[in-house]
């Protein structure tokens, strides 16, 4: 179906507002849908999810359609596919809803695209909703709306593939009871939710469907359960629909192993943000404070839609926030998000947080559950510890450079490897740390450094050095201590690497690749360590056997020899390698200047790259973060 897309784009940036008070009725109502035996007191907080109960839109019966949604084009966008569904999104909780407290809800279109999917034309819209309570920003979700086409010839909508099984997960019971109740202190009309006949026969689901709300409320309290405290963010998105009855019992709730955990992170450049986005991919909430122009590695390059690679890559899923920390204000911020985290990174110049007052020695002192990770060059002691590094210098000096490159000269790794070693460490430690604290309750300072995380890597040759006397050679692609290892040009000037491991396939390629099982037990050849001491005349008859075939040949040889082979594969062919993975993680793309530091007020950007000051957190004292929107890319 073709969709007029500038049309239904002019619908961005629509809003409306609504407001509510949140009555102990209605969480009375909230609390019996769910089987929750809690009271209700006026001033006490609210039950976490409720929001979805509050301030929703009233349609009269003549302006509702078919579906039992208001008809297209008031606020939403007049999306002509007939087929409707909250596919998920994203929920930040900053201050708790009170009960009897009056609840304003600010809705804006954020986003539309179209796209194709396996059953057709699909529009997604991007809602974000602010609730706010008491003047105060309380919970911000974005929620991702899909409209698709019908099912033709009265086929069953098809099951999406599975959800991956979760760390957690637990069986739940939903029947027509809960979903009759669910939709009516949301005020939610959709009939597929309490209409059976409708939802198998008009829109071709197998029977009554669970409100995505529903669901993401029941996962969002079993992890608190969980966790022991309710989740300060919360995302989730809509595989396929849950039904009531039959099967019900069979779905999972699945949640991500880190939700609920809060990082600080006062970082730049690569290492300590490789550690905290591997942190944010496992669910877990990062702050990333940035200094008013923004982390240095913004501006690496322009090559990403005119963002930087590195950027990109390492502060996906991240949330942002601009602090001056000569400034006591901001410095106050920061040290009530620390206090309130599960984990604090930095990767400064040495001695950098120690003379802003946020040493970790006093941190782990003042916050005994904190887990604090330190990033430096060289390490917090020793004759190196307050030199800088960057990732080249230590290349040179952990003895990289020394073991890289040709006999031509040494060679730097083409990518920053002692940062992402350095990264890795960190992300280990921090949870093997995060474990740790399960049983003892207390936290621990974790000290990681581009040097030494490095050196681990480097004791091969190190101990070859130092053991054997015997320095390995640069020796390009080739390896110094085993043959035959390298690449290998075949007949059509393409190039196959081969790395033989063991005596079995040194064999079999003799027997089956090279045509002449003799040369296994020529003694010049009949070890390893005879290989690499007559390597040149390995090369010639490896070279020769290889050059005289095209690639795809050589390679079918070695596909049924069972030998391991690679091709020398460059960045173009890498960006189309079908063994690629990708993932996919939401980020609002705007500018990226930062916001100033001294405007009038706190802004509230939607834009992951844009930087923000917040001028009301220590007023509020409203969580790690006043307001913060979803950051990185």
């Amino acid at each position: 179906m073709d969709l007029d897309i500038d049309h239904l784009r002019g619908w961005i940036g629509n809003s409306e507002t609504m407001s509510e008070r949140l009555t102990p009725q209605l969480v009375e109502r909230f609390n019996a849908t769910l089987d929750i035996e809690e009271d209700a007191v006026a001033g006490a907080e609210a039950p976490q999810m409720i929001h979805f109960c509050l301030a929703q839109p009233v349609a009269p019966a003549s302006r509702l359609g078919h579906d039992g949604h208001p008809k297209r084009g008031g606020f939403l966008p007049p999306v002509s596919l007939p087929r409707r569904m909250w596919a998920g999104g994203e929920i930040t909780f900053h201050a708790p809803l009170v009960i009897d407290e009056m609840v304003t809800r600010t809705s804006r279109i954020d986003d539309l695209e179209v796209k194709q999917g396996r059953s057709g034309t699909l529009c997604f819209v991007t809602v974000i909703h602010d609730y706010a309570c008491g003047g105060a920003l309380a919970v911000r979700e974005r929620q991702d709306v899909v409209y698709r086409e019908a099912p033709t010839g009265g086929t069953p909508t098809a099951a999406a593939d599975p959800a991956p099984a979760g760390t957690t997960s637990r069986q739940v019971s939903v029947d027509a009871t809960m979903l009759f109740r669910y939709s009516a202190i949301t005020f939610n009309g959709h009939r597929i939710h309490y209409d059976a006949p409708y939802a198998r026969e008009v829109e071709g689901y197998g029977g009554l469907v669970v409100h995505g709300p529903l669901q993401a409320t029941l996962m969002a309290h079993m992890a608190a359960e969980i966790h022991g405290r309710a989740p300060t963010r919360f995302s989730f998105r809509g595989r396929s629909r849950g039904r009531a009855g039959g099967d019900a019992g069979k779905g999972r709730l699945v949640m991500m192993d880190l939700e609920g955990i809060t990082v600080v992170a006062l970082e730049q450049a690569v290492a300590a943000p490789y550690a905290s986005s591997r942190l944010a991919d496992a669910g877990a909430r990062v702050i990333k404070i940035e200094r008013a122009e923004g982390d240095f590695a913004r501006r690496y390059d322009s090559l990403v839609n005119g963002d930087s690679a590195y950027f990109v890559w390492l502060n996906r899923g991240k949330e942002s926030v601009c602090l001056d920390l000569k400034d006591e204000a901001d410095k106050a911020i920061l040290a009530a998000m620390i206090a309130k985290a599960d984990v604090f990174i930095q990767n400064l110049a040495p001695g950098a947080v120690e003379r802003m007052g946020f040493g970790l020695e006093d941190l782990l002192e003042a916050h005994p559950s904190l887990i604090c990770c330190s990033i430096t060059g060289y390490g917090i002691d020793g004759p190196y510890s307050q030199q800088k590094a960057y990732d080249l210098l230590v290349q040179a000096e952990s003895g990289l450079c020394a073991v890289n490159g040709t006999e031509h000269g040494a060679a730097r790794v083409g990518v920053s490897v002692c940062d992402i070693a350095a990264g890795m460490q960190s992300f280990q430690g921090i949870m093997q740390a995060l474990y740790a604290r399960t049983r003892t309750g207390k936290g621990r300072i974790i000290d990681v450094s581009l040097y030494h995380a490095l050196a681990d890597w480097m004791n091969v040759p190190y101990l070859q050095t130092r053991y054997g006397g015997k320095p390995p050679a640069r020796v390009g692609l080739r390896h110094p201590t085993i043959a035959p290892y390298g690449a290998y040009s075949c007949g059509d000037g393409k190039a196959v690497l081969i790395s033989i491991q063991n005596e079995r396939e040194w064999v079999r390629l003799c027997a089956e690749v090279l045509g002449d099982a003799g040369i296994a037990t020529d003694e010049r050849f009949d070890s390893n360590n005879n290989r690499v001491a007559n390597r040149d005349a390995l090369e010639d008859i490896v070279s020769g056997v290889f050059g005289s075939a095209p690639r795809e040949s050589v390679i079918e040889k070695l596909t049924a020899a069972g030998i391991a082979f690679g091709r020398l594969t460059d960045l173009e062919d890498l960006a189309a390698h079908p063994q690629n993975r990708f993932i996919t993680v939401r980020s609002h793309l705007a500018s990226t200047t930062p916001t100033s530091a001294r405007n009038s007020g706190p802004t509230h950007p939607e834009a992951g790259q844009n930087l923000r000051r917040k001028t009301r957190f220590i007023e509020k004292g409203a969580g790690p973060c006043a307001d913060p929107s979803g950051g990185g890319s």
